[in-house]
């Protein structure tokens, strides 16, 4: 969502949610990441809203202002600030799902992308949960590590 107004402060990049009344689990400051993400008189904030793959999606519309809802309930939206924009899209699967041969596969395809000088990092590369944090950490060091050579 783009949100015409003031930037709200010190909201952290991001805020956990755990009441189940709430349609979404973590709002995202997107401005608090880059103040360049909306026009100086508006700012981001992005919702994440776990599903099971084997529920039906709701209507693009009906969530976005069931969000709109629920983060003026939660104070995530001052009052008096409207929205410009809004977009919903389904990121299909947003976390690793892993299966019985999980392991394996993923240290086959490990070592051999390692063999063809590819480096693996974050959720998908290397197939784990992981943090934005400890995925910055491990780019650092890949960083590093690529300028030594080794």
């Amino acid at each position: 969502m783009c949100i015409d107004g003031a930037r709200p402060a010190d909201t952290g990049h991001w805020r956990y949610y755990s009441d189940e009344s709430l349609c979404f689990t973590r709002l995202v400051f997107m401005h608090e990441f880059d103040p360049a993400t909306a026009p100086s008189a508006a700012w981001g904030l992005m919702a994440e809203i776990p599903q099971a793959a084997e529920l039906p999606s709701m209507p693009a519309d009906d969530l976005i202002a069931r969000v709109v809802e629920d983060a003026r309930r939660v104070g995530a939206i001052p009052r008096g600030q409207r929205l410009l924009a809004t977009r919903a899209w389904c990121v299909d699967p947003a976390y690793v799902v892993f299966g019985k041969d999980t392991e394996q596969l993923v240290a086959a395809a490990r070592a051999w992308l390692e063999a063809q000088g590819i480096h693996l990092l974050g959720r998908y590369g290397r197939w784990e949960y992981s943090s934005m944090a400890q995925v910055m950490r491990d780019g650092f060091e890949l960083a590093a590590r690529l300028k030594r050579g080794s």
